[in-house]
């Protein structure tokens, strides 16, 4: 058996971080957000809540998708809709869309 690249295990800790650095950078801005979507502190914690629920009913979705067509497709999609979300959360206004998004 092969041993992966180095390239390959930087990629793949810096994958296993995206989740944390999700919150993590997110949550110090909770009363900016509050204030610019001029919205309630309620509002913007369920943000984080749905996010959080969000990244675990996620395991039991893309877990069995992952074991019929293997771990790259399945992780290049989930990929590519989290950058949806992220850039779509450009150009939100008020709390509802930030809730979808997120």
């Amino acid at each position: 058996m092969q041993q992966p690249g180095k390239g390959f295990l930087v990629w793949l800790a810096g994958l296993s971080v995206l989740g944390f650095l999700a919150t993590d950078m997110y949550l110090p801005a909770f009363a900016a957000m509050q204030q610019d979507l001029n919205t309630s502190a309620a509002s913007v914690s369920a943000s984080l809540s749905l996010f959080l629920a969000g990244f675990a009913l996620g395991q039991l979705f893309w877990g069995p998708l992952s074991d019929r067509y293997g771990r790259k497709p399945v992780l290049l999609s989930g990929l590519a809709i989290f950058a949806i979300g992220c850039l779509g959360m450009l150009w939100v206004r008020d709390a509802n869309l930030m809730l979808a998004l997120r």
